[in-house]
């Protein structure tokens, strides 16, 4: 399923529209068996940021902690959405990791700040 999924995104018709591209990418953040998260990671450098945003959610379920914690990097060159998506999937790093990042990258406005202090308890 997974591959067939991947396949559609490289399709013309997905390709020249931005809908299409997020629901397919959505399935993949929210169905961890259809991990293709590998091939995904390729695609990130070259997507828009909606859907670097679902690709970014898609390595939560699919716990590609290494990719978030190299993604920590590029964390304030993220536009709102994936900021918002990366403080959410740092809840499926570790406690003191995601706390010390947390403390680190203070939040710009409201919802942020509430996502972080949601993220940084304890699970």
């Amino acid at each position: 399923m997974g591959s067939k999924l991947i396949k559609m995104l490289k399709s013309d018709l997905v390709d020249s529209n931005e809908y299409f591209r997020l629901m397919i990418l959505s399935l993949f953040s929210k169905n961890k068996h259809i991990n293709h998260f590998s091939r995904l990671s390729k695609m990130y450098s070259q997507c828009e940021p909606s859907a670097r945003r679902e690709i970014i959610l898609s390595a939560k379920i699919n716990k590609a902690h290494d990719w978030l914690r190299e993604l920590k990097e590029s964390f304030l060159s993220m536009e709102h959405w994936q900021r918002m998506a990366y403080i959410y999937s740092t809840k499926s790093l570790p406690y003191e990791e995601r706390k010390f990042f947390l403390d680190y990258k203070q939040p710009t406005n409201a919802l942020e700040i509430s996502l972080s202090k949601w993220s940084r308890n304890k699970i």
